[in-house]
C-alpha cells in the first residue's frame, strides 16, 4: 500500500468517525457503551444516553413490551413480569427466576446489550 492510499484510508476513517461520535454501537446493540446510570424501575429500564452531539439524555424504556418467558428463560417475546419473580438488573444483565412450563422457577438472564440501542439519546429494542 503506498502513502497515497494511507492518506486515502486514514481521512476517510476520520470522516466516519467525525460523522457518527458514537461509533456503530449507538445504531446497533450495546447501548452500555454510550450509555450510564442504568437502573430498573420494576420493568421500567431508565438510563442516561448520548445522542449523536454526544449531549447526556434521559430515557427510559418498558422491558416488558419485548422480553418475555419461554420455559423458564428470558427471551425476546414480551410479557415476562406476570411469571418472573426476583428480576433486576446485573451490570447490563436482566437476571430473574422465571417459571416453567412444570411450575418451577428457574434462575435465568439477558445481555441486554444484544438487544437494546441508543438510537439517538433513546432507548430502542433492536428486535
Amino acid at each position: 500500500m503506498n502513502n497515497k492510499t494511507l492518506s486515502i484510508l486514514c481521512f476517510v476513517s476520520m470522516t466516519v468517525a467525525c460523522l457518527n461520535p458514537l461509533g456503530k454501537e449507538a445504531l446497533a446493540g450495546n447501548f452500555s457503551r454510550s450509555c450510564g446510570d442504568t437502573a430498573l424501575n420494576g420493568t421500567i429500564l431508565s438510563a442516561t444516553c448520548k445522542d449523536r452531539s454526544a449531549n447526556p439524555r434521559r430515557t427510559s424504556l418498558d422491558l416488558n413490551r419485548r422480553i418475555g418467558n419461554r420455559d423458564g428463560r428470558l427471551t425476546i417475546s414480551g410479557g415476562y413480569a406476570s411469571t418472573c419473580k426476583n428480576v433486576g438488573l446485573s451490570g447490563v444483565s436482566l437476571q430473574g427466576d422465571c417459571k416453567t412450563f412444570n411450575g418451577d422457577f428457574r434462575s435465568t438472564s439477558l445481555n441486554l446489550n444484544r438487544v437494546i440501542s441508543n438510537n439517538d439519546g433513546n432507548l430502542t429494542f433492536d428486535r
